[in-house]
């Protein structure tokens, strides 16, 4: 409103200035009000951008100091997934679905528990360690986020279909322990693009 106004004033001016031959020109005062205006959506752009980035990060450490009281409170292992599942799918939103993959010795394979987005244990199933994407990031011991699961499946796996086809965004890393890799936590979404590096790192 106030921009508004002094466009309109400074037309009037410029109108009267013309006439009596002095002044930049309406056009010109338009052109710099105009750029005064460009300015500050830029300057108030810039200030949403920092703040929501801070306030993200805030979340994320406030998150990650959680698991950590977490960690050392309890060594109860049903107990563990079950927080960090609930704790990670805070953190990435997106109506995320949670994994969690541990292996078992001798026989290598990897057991699997599935949480959905409330954090609710809803599935439990197990497969080989070199199987699907879970697979490639414990044989590659490095973290794999897929904005297009469907389409981005092939490259990692021996198939190439992902087994279920509501999910659309992938994020994966491994669990180590001592230099040994013994799982892989992941998140899946139904939203395309769903995860950033930002998830990654906090992952």
């Amino acid at each position: 409103v106030p921009l508004a106004l002094a466009m309109v004033l400074g037309f009037t001016y410029a109108s009267a200035s013309n006439r009596h031959g002095v002044g930049i020109g309406r056009y010109g005062l338009f052109l710099l009000l105009g750029a005064t205006c460009l300015l500050f959506e830029v300057l108030f752009r810039r200030t949403v951008t920092v703040g929501e980035s801070l306030s993200s990060r805030v979340h994320e450490l406030a998150t990650l100091n959680k698991v950590g009281r977490i960690l050392s409170s309890s060594l109860e292992r049903t107990t563990l997934t079950t927080n960090i599942a609930t704790e990670t799918l805070g953190l990435v939103r997106h109506a995320s679905r949670f994994m969690i993959g541990l292996v078992r010795d001798p026989t290598d394979m990897v057991v699997y528990e599935l949480f959905d987005a409330s954090g609710r244990n809803y599935k439990s199933l197990s497969a080989p360690r070199d199987e699907g994407l879970s697979g490639w990031i414990m044989k590659h011991r490095q973290p794999l986020l897929l904005g297009d699961v469907q389409q981005d499946y092939g490259r990692y796996s021996k198939t190439e279909t992902y087994k279920d086809p509501r999910f659309q965004s992938w994020l994966g890393v491994p669990l180590e322990i001592y230099n040994e890799v013994v799982g892989i936590i992941s998140v899946q979404s139904e939203q395309r693009f769903a995860y950033t590096a930002d998830h990654l790192r906090a992952m």
